[in-house]
């Protein structure tokens, strides 16, 4: 039986967020992982990586500590386990890389990525040394898209994200040090807003005896298994059917008649809907 994968988890953490199998820290402070795999009775040996380079000096045990860090310790890292039997070495496969960025700043930026369609873009606009922050702006392009005043935990909501908010993001703070007023900006993130339902293509079968015809209503989903979809099918603008399901594929058998078809996705819990183009299809 092959052994059981490893993964890779953050173990104690600074406020600052994973998102996405990314996560960033400041210099200073400590990089914590824990490497973790079913429970066994076998003597494993942890190895870890980063950009798939191995680290021996801290490869024996299941958690990495690298503190300070510094801007060299950026990378990717994953961790795998090994271990000598009697038929030779045993090696787990390595665990889904966890990319780590060092930031030399005095502010970063961390954004909940991958965004879809209504989704609420959420930025934590961090600071060195965790001070009291008068003020924090998030700007999309260099334009302001929301601030907020003192009391502030540097976290900024944008809700029901469509594809206008697509571009690049930073956020200022603004603190006191030393009792004198601070501010700085952090690097640009790029953000990308996900569509959850592409155009849909329409594709027509004719069947066999052809008195019928099957249309189907063909797209590439990208939202949440819960979220239903429905699917409207239509010949000269008039609705034919609507069925409520979240797959990628709908069909429909009508009988053989000429006419303009499309259809149409909707998903209703948003409020958004995709059309595909008009199929003019003749009779023979």
């Amino acid at each position: 039986m092959p052994p059981h994968p490893t993964t890779l988890q953050k173990a104690t953490w600074r406020r600052s967020t994973t998102w996405g199998g990314r996560a960033e820290v400041f210099t200073g402070e400590e990089i914590h992982l824990r490497c973790v795999a079913p429970a066994d009775f076998s003597v494993w040996k942890y190895v870890w990586l980063r950009d798939d380079v191995e680290l021996p000096e801290v490869s024996a045990g299941s958690e990495l500590r690298v503190s300070p860090a510094e801007s060299k310790h950026s990378g990717g890292y994953s961790c795998r386990r090994e271990r000598k039997t009697v038929a030779g070495k045993t090696v787990t496969p390595k665990s889904m890389s966890l990319h780590i960025t060092v930031n030399v700043g005095y502010v970063m930026l961390l954004i909940n990525k991958p965004l879809l369609v209504g989704d609420t873009l959420q930025a934590d606009c961090l600071v060195r040394g965790d001070p009291i922050i008068d003020q924090v702006s998030l700007y999309k392009d260099d334009v302001l898209v929301t601030q907020q005043e003192r009391g502030t935990n540097g976290t900024l909501y944008v809700p029901r994200v469509d594809l206008s908010h697509r571009g690049s993001y930073t956020c200022s703070a603004a603190w006191r040090e030393r009792g004198r007023p601070t501010n700085a900006k952090s690097k640009a993130t790029a953000v990308n807003i996900q569509e959850i339902v592409a155009e849909p293509r329409l594709l027509v079968k004719v069947d066999d005896p052809p008195a019928t015809i099957t249309l189907s209503c063909v797209f590439d989903f990208y939202g949440r298994q819960e979220t239903p979809v429905h699917v409207h099918f239509y010949r000269d603008g008039r609705k034919l059917l609507g069925i409520a399901r979240s797959y990628s594929q709908m069909t429909l058998k009508i009988q053989n008649r000429s006419g303009s078809y499309s259809c149409k996705a909707r998903v209703p819990k948003l409020d958004l809907a995709r059309s595909s183009p008009h199929f003019k299809y003749d009779k023979h």
